[in-house]
């Protein structure tokens, strides 16, 4: 591991400079969502390493002292399980789009099928001299309401 240019204490660029310096190493960093007080928790920092080797999960947790203290996830499904429905089943999540899924099976399907971009769903065009029509003519808003 090259820890070139990470400071200690470590904050958000320097988890990215240490994912630049190892590409086969993804970071995601999760921490529990203060805004609402419902003891969610939410993606602070996504992973910008793709396919890569190793993945780690991090929670960030703040102290008394408003310091910050990241803490290792050992199961991804056991700490976004508790906040999704009472169904205690494993789910699989997929480390950069954060999709569940029941099955290992349609976890692999989605990863193989690489239904994700960097920046989030792959984008499919359609072939030239093709077209799409709008076709839920039921779903369009008549009276739109805008206020200022």
């Amino acid at each position: 591991m090259k820890w070139d240019g990470v400071n200690f204490p470590t904050g958000n660029r320097d988890i990215d400079r240490f994912e630049e310096n190892n590409k086969s190493i993804s970071i995601n960093v999760f921490e529990p969502d203060d805004c609402l007080n419902d003891n969610k928790i939410i993606l602070h920092r996504g992973t910008k390493n793709r396919n890569a080797k190793y993945e780690i999960e991090l929670l960030k947790i703040c102290d008394e002292d408003d310091n910050y203290h990241y803490v290792l996830v050992k199961n991804k499904s056991r700490l976004l399980n508790c906040q999704s429905n009472a169904n205690t089943k494993q789910k699989h999540y997929c480390h950069h789009c954060l999709n569940p899924f029941q099955s290992e099976k349609a976890y692999k399907n989605h990863l193989e099928k690489r239904y994700m971009a960097p920046e989030g769903q792959q984008t499919k065009m359609p072939d030239k001299d093709t077209y799409i029509e709008f076709e839920k003519h039921n779903s369009i808003i008549l009276n739109c309401l805008v206020l200022l």
